[in-house]
């Protein structure tokens, strides 16, 4: 018996009924629309300070790379047994290549990587020494995928929709979620299949209409401007988010 928590409840879930849902959605298609990441981990050991500053120096090891982002939601998807397809945007990059091999990889035809010119691929590198991370390097660019490109994404997701089973939205405040792709795609979605959204505070206004929102505690609050952390300060923030 597993118990999960909804909302500020806890709710008992026997392995009977996680297999019955599972069952549920194996080969169904589900389309996720966000921002795909390259997760990149360097491996290594820490024995000597750097005479350069006062910084550790890492002797690496090995190195691996990962799914990240939206892409690493498609990847959960697909090993629980759906077939899922991903809509996302790249940079003209190593690591963009590398997103779109893995990708292509795990799931079915059909995922959408958009190339911009104008930004690298996400790329989160952690250098890890002795199973501790040391420090963390982002390349990003966080600024709204621009007009054309939103159409591209519309024109994309509308076209993925119409014969899926759910519609996820994976916003990580990159780029390839902005208002005006919401707006255009949330309610033609909202008319066929479930609509499931993991937030991020800067586009939480234009999450609408969706049968799923799912802020973490510290959003949540935040979007309810309550400071309340209680199980019934959470309650209360929920129905205001409402």
């Amino acid at each position: 018996m597993t118990s999960y928590r909804i909302g500020c409840y806890m709710v008992q879930l026997s392995q009977s009924r996680a297999n019955e849902i599972l069952d549920t959605i194996r080969e169904r298609r589900i389309v996720v629309l966000g921002d795909v990441m390259l997760d990149e981990f360097v491996w290594g050991d820490v024995t000597r300070i750097s005479p350069e500053a006062p910084v550790p120096v890492v002797d690496v090891r090995r190195e691996s790379t990962h799914l990240g982002g939206a892409a690493n939601v498609l990847a959960n998807l697909v090993a629980l047994g759906t077939r899922g397809t991903v809509v996302g945007v790249i940079g003209n990059d190593l690591a963009g290549e590398r997103l779109r091999t893995g990708l292509n990889g795990m799931s079915e035809p059909g995922n959408t990587l958009i190339v911009d010119e104008s930004r690298p691929s996400t790329t989160k590198t952690r250098i890890v020494a002795h199973n501790q991370l040391v420090v963390r390097a982002d390349r990003e660019s966080r600024m709204p995928v621009n007009r054309k490109l939103e159409d591209q994404i519309i024109s994309e997701l509308k076209n993925a929709l119409i014969d899926a089973s759910a519609f996820v939205v994976s916003d990580y405040e990159k780029g390839a979620v902005t208002p005006r792709i919401l707006s255009e795609v949330l309610p033609f979605a909202y008319e066929r299949l479930p609509v499931l959204i993991d937030p991020k505070l800067r586009n939480f206004d234009s999450y609408s209409p969706a049968t799923l929102v799912t802020p973490n505690h510290h959003e949540a609050l935040r979007i309810s401007n309550t400071e309340d952390d209680s199980d019934e300060g959470l309650q209360n923030a929920a129905r205001l988010i409402q």
